[in-house]
């Protein structure tokens, strides 16, 4: 339901001002240059329930897992449909990561789980100009020596912003790559494809329940593109945008993780020995804590220990990933976001598919010097 808010409130916003918005300069110009491509590459960051820093995942901003940027290549085509409105279809090449070595948070860093995945995304985007880029004077006005006039103001940097939907596809990877009791670190360090383990019993009994039998989470998962972008443009048909985005999506296993530990011994029995090691399940760091037991039935592993607590007092050894306990947050889903610089070229229209909105209208020009 938030996505669906964000792009109602968006195209409220837009409409809205192009109707009461309409600026003077360069008013019509848009129309001999509707078509525009714009090539860029950058810096990748996401917030899963992976890495972070010292806090459990909550989906804002201050978790992001610096150590882990990666990169980004995109393409767009934009259309300007009116002066301030422009539709743009955008295509990106993304690779996004996560590591629980890097976290500050015990629980986090005992639990060692990490991922990565590249990401091919497309998505139909709505921009909305806020301040318009400007080069040169506002009418390209010569002074004597035949030299084009500067503009008061020679930064010229125009402001956007922007909403949208798309599509992407994923498949997460991790290593092998997990700490004993005693916090050194074990595994053969290979790499896996996870969608394929189940490392969470997906679609398993007792499993998370939103899967059938057999199933697992999709490769493919939608996105809402928000965000807002700086334009410089060194003329009337080129230039330079950096833009920053976000993009929230309705998948949690973009890092492989979302729920509770699964049993290691049933995911060995199912999908092999990998799945089991790969879970995570029964690793990492141990801890003790006493229970009371007065009906006979004693845990396997329990020792009685009526020093510590008195008479059917026992101790029992866990670890912090047994079966059932906490493994990712599935409150919140995953997103990404990234920082892209991109250069950008407008296409002048053939003459003949300019016209002016009406033929007979006659067009007040008012200088303003």
């Amino acid at each position: 339901m938030r996505i669906y808010k964000i792009l109602t409130i968006g195209l409220i916003l837009i409409f809205s001002s192009e109707s009461i918005g309409q600026g003077f300069y360069n008013r019509y110009g848009y129309r001999t240059k509707r078509h525009e491509i714009n090539f860029g590459g950058g810096a990748t960051s996401c917030l899963t329930d992976l890495g972070g820093r010292d806090a459990i995942g909550s989906g804002f901003l201050w978790d992001i897992d610096i150590a882990k940027t990666s990169y980004i290549g995109s393409f767009s085509y934009v259309y300007n449909a009116l002066s301030k409105f422009a539709l743009r279809f955008n295509l990106a090449y993304l690779n996004i990561s996560g590591d629980d070595r890097y976290a500050g948070n015990f629980h986090r860093n005992n639990r060692r789980l990490n991922f990565e995945t590249s990401i091919i995304e497309t998505a139909a985007i709505f921009e909305l100009t806020l301040i318009t880029a400007k080069t040169g004077d506002r009418y390209n006005l010569k002074g004597p020596a035949r030299k084009f006039i500067k503009a008061r103001k020679p930064t010229g940097l125009g402001l956007y912003i922007f909403g949208g939907v798309g599509g992407f596809l994923f498949e997460p990877h991790g290593y092998d790559r997990f700490i004993d009791d005693k916090g050194n670190v074990t595994g053969s360090g290979i790499k896996y494809k996870l969608r394929p383990l189940h490392t969470e019993g997906q679609g398993m009994e007792g499993g998370p329940e939103r899967f059938s039998e057999g199933e697992t989470y999709s490769q493919f998962a939608i996105c809402a593109p928000v965000g807002f972008g700086l334009k410089k443009a060194f003329s009337n048909n080129s230039g330079l945008k950096i833009e920053a985005s976000y993009r929230f999506t309705n998948t949690d296993y973009l890092d492989d993780v979302s729920t509770l530990y699964y049993d290691r011994e049933k995911l060995i029995q199912k999908y092999g020995e990998v799945s089991g090691k790969m879970s995570g399940t029964s690793t990492g760091r141990k801890y003790t804590y006493v229970t009371y037991i007065y009906d006979g039935n004693i845990p396997i592993g329990a020792v009685e220990s009526p020093e510590t607590g008195g008479g059917n007092a026992y101790t029992i050894e866990r670890r912090y990933t047994e079966i059932g306990d906490q493994r990712g947050n599935p409150v919140n889903d995953d997103g990404y976001m990234y920082v892209t610089i991109s250069i950008y070229k407008k296409f002048t229209n053939h003459a003949k598919s300019y016209r002016p909105i009406r033929r007979n209208q006659k067009r007040k020009v008012k200088a303003s010097f």
